[in-house]
Formats: C-alpha cells, sequence, structure tokens
C-alpha cells in the first residue's frame, strides 16, 4: 500500500508547476471568495486554515472571508514531527518562514491549539470556539473523504489528536478537503491511520463525502 501512495505522490509532483497551481500558470486564480462563500464559514467559530504552497490552493480569500465574518482564524506552526495552530490576523500577513519553506504565523502569534493539547487544559483546545471548520490540503482526494498528503504524516497525527480532545463533539468539527476539480481521483489508497475529511471544497463546487460513503455501502 505504502508503494502504491510513492507512485501516486511521484505522478501528481510530475504533473505540478513549481511556479503555481497545476496547470494554472498564466490563468486568473480561481479561488475567489465566491468559491469559499459555498463552505458557509458563517456558522462557524473558528478556522484552522494553511497558508498554501504556490502549488495548492490558495486560501488567501478564504482567511480574508474568514475573518471579515468574525471567525477565529489559526494556521500551523511545526514542531519537530507535530503541528500547532496559531492566530492569525490578517490574510496579507506578515508571515514567517518554517521548515521546508511553508509560511507560518509570527512566532508571538497567540496559541489557538498546541501540540500536545488537552480539552481541560486552560490554553490548549479550550481556546477553540466551536463549531470548528479545518481546511485539510493534500495532494489528492477522493470523493468519499480518503485524502493523499505528502507523505509527512502532519495532518494525519493532528486530526487524530483534534478529534480525541472532543470526543462528545465530532459533530462540531468540520474536516474539509481543499484541492483543484483535477485532483479528485476516482480511487487513493490508504491506510488504517490515515484520516478521511468529511466534504471536499475545489474551485467548481462542494462535496458532502459521506454521501458516497453511503452509495459505497449501497453498492
Amino acid at each position: 500500500m505504502r508503494e502504491k501512495k510513492k507512485e501516486l505522490r511521484r505522478h501528481i509532483r510530475g504533473r505540478e508547476n513549481p511556479d503555481g497551481n497545476p496547470d494554472r500558470a498564466g490563468e486568473e486564480n480561481p479561488w475567489t471568495e465566491t468559491a469559499f462563500a459555498r463552505a458557509g464559514l458563517g456558522r462557524f467559530g473558528t478556522l484552522f486554515t494553511f497558508l498554501s504552497f504556490p502549488t495548492e490552493p490558495d486560501t488567501k480569500a478564504l482567511n480574508a472571508l474568514a475573518l471579515e465574518l468574525g471567525l477565529d482564524v489559526a494556521a500551523p506552526r511545526v514542531h519537530g514531527s507535530v503541528m500547532g495552530f496559531y492566530r492569525i490576523d490578517s490574510a496579507a500577513g506578515p508571515f514567517a518562514v518554517g521548515p521546508y519553506g511553508i509560511l507560518e504565523p509570527q512566532p508571538e502569534a497567540r496559541a489557538l491549539w498546541e501540540p500536545g493539547a488537552d480539552a481541560a487544559r486552560p490554553g490548549g483546545s479550550a481556546a477553540i470556539r466551536l463549531p470548528l471548520l479545518v481546511a485539510v490540503p493534500g495532494l489528492a482526494f477522493a470523493r468519499d473523504g480518503r485524502r493523499l498528503g505528502r507523505g509527512g504524516g502532519y495532518y494525519d497525527r493532528f486530526i487524530g489528536k483534534l478529534l480525541g480532545a472532543f470526543p462528545g463533539s465530532r459533530d462540531a468539527i468540520t474536516l474539509m478537503g481543499l484541492c483543484a476539480e483535477r485532483d479528485i481521483l476516482p480511487d487513493i489508497p490508504v491506510e488504517s491511520h490515515d484520516a478521511r475529511v468529511d466534504c471536499l471544497l475545489t474551485e467548481m463546487r462542494y462535496i458532502i463525502c459521506n454521501d458516497f460513503r453511503e452509495d459505497e455501502k449501497n453498492g
């Protein structure tokens, strides 16, 4: 299974344009506030976003819209093999540069989720205003919520810890995969530790993944 995932990652990375979203060089950015409005941001209290690589969906409009609507917005900072999420107050930054050249919140940013966060610990997950929307990046997704990440396991570890900290509030946490329409594939190889998302948002549509899981159950 791991070899299948590695081969799929090689295939997808081979078609990425290092200077922008895949096959979108010179085109108008499709990731506008209109696209992100499909996610119904106004019903959430907090957004855990990410600060995009050039080859990922551009989250600037998402972050700006969430801030405009009054959500608490936080982005990840890497600590070794795990991530924390720290508040951002502007979609434009300024941001720090972390491992692998990934943009991160400034060192003084307030933590909304720290590695080792516990629902009972002040300043840990108690700082999160539910409902929570988590924007999850990925190289590719399937319509039933399966995800192919970049191979580091950061989001799988984070999602497992997050859901464990809110055992009675799963319905108040929405995991939303962000990807280009072309990166929704018919099949994604997964292992037992791989987290699935609840919904997908592309530049063209919003998909509720559970609808497709039910289709699978019903044959």
